[in-house]
């Protein structure tokens, strides 16, 4: 029996229902709940959308049956934290990211004697973890709490200074659709545009964090 059943609940669901019937359970509540047919719904909405995704992967499905949503929460930011793992052994293993400790998305680390066992020797190999970093969205926080980060974080490079003779221009990126850089890319475009960075702004800024 599952350590909590609340997201269960939320869904009316038994906890030792299926895949197949999370599934079909999710879409008759997301059609009567749904924001656009249901108005004022939108929290609920969310909640259902919140408990098929956590109870639809197995990883996290298992956390939640032992541990509750507790063990959920093993979200992780500048102060460290802690994150589970689930073994084969019907271990966790309880990582613990230190604070200040920096974790750059793609970034691999071994968890050493914590693999598989190796065969005749006794032993056991390490276990490789690839983290996946959740960026903050656009305009996350305000200007005064930027202002402080600012504070605490390294200082931007320097800019190369222009060479006589060029004419600045402030520009500003925006955000590009896939289906567009696929169409550029089909036609050459993008081409052009590499070559037109290797002029004076070769040295793009960003911030380092």
């Amino acid at each position: 029996m599952p350590k909590e059943t609340r997201l269960y609940d939320i869904l009316g669901v038994d906890p030792c229902c299926s895949d197949s019937e999370l599934k079909r359970t999710y879409k008759k509540l997301a059609l009567k709940y749904h924001p656009d047919k249901c108005g004022g719904a939108t929290a609920r909405f969310q909640e259902i959308s919140h408990a098929c995704d956590t109870l639809l992967d197995p990883q996290k499905r298992q956390i939640y049956d032992q541990y509750g949503e507790a063990g959920l929460s093993g979200e992780c930011g500048a102060d460290g934290g802690r994150i589970h793992i689930p073994h084969l052994d019907d271990r966790v293993l309880l990582v613990e990211i230190l604070p200040g400790e920096v974790i750059r998305p793609g970034e691999r680390k071994a968890l050493m004697g914590q693999g598989m066992p190796i065969r005749k020797l006794h032993d056991f190999g390490n276990m490789y973890v690839q983290f996946e970093v959740e960026m903050p969205p656009p305009h996350w926080t305000d200007p005064v709490r930027i202002q402080d980060l600012r504070m605490l974080l390294p200082p931007p490079r320097e800019l190369p200074t222009i060479p006589k003779g060029y004419l600045a221009e402030e520009v500003y990126l925006t955000e590009m659709d896939p289906r567009q850089r696929a169409k550029a890319a089909e036609h050459g475009h993008l081409e052009g545009d590499e070559d037109d960075e290797s002029g004076p702004g070769h040295g793009v800024q960003c911030a380092q964090q």
